[in-house]
């Protein structure tokens, strides 16, 4: 394991632990002597990367199969949820179902 990669691992574990201790960002940077600008940071970049983890790949299918609806897009959320949105959704309001759902 190479310098960058401990020091990453070093990082994730440091971010994990304060999670853990349900303290504020301030209390936990101190006792962990980083800045608490740092801190949050950290885990933004944390968080970045689980997200880009998560994603999957897809399949797009411009006509329906034999006795099929018409096309949509099958959405699947992370807690398994599925949202079923027709093709013909304008742009506008996909981006409202989009905005709405990263509130959730």
């Amino acid at each position: 394991m190479g310098k960058q990669e401990r020091r990453a691992r070093r990082r994730e574990r440091l971010i994990e632990r304060w999670e853990a201790s349900g303290e504020s960002a301030a209390r936990f940077a101190r006792r962990a002597r980083v800045s608490v600008a740092t801190l949050w940071y950290w885990k933004r970049r944390a968080g970045e990367k689980a997200v880009k983890q998560k994603l999957v790949p897809v399949q797009l299918f411009t006509e329906p199969a034999e006795g099929r609806e018409a096309p949509r897009v099958e959405l699947v959320l992370v807690d398994g949820r599925r949202l079923l949105i027709p093709s013909d959704v304008p742009t506008d309001g996909l981006v409202s179902i989009l905005r709405a759902l990263s509130t959730c």
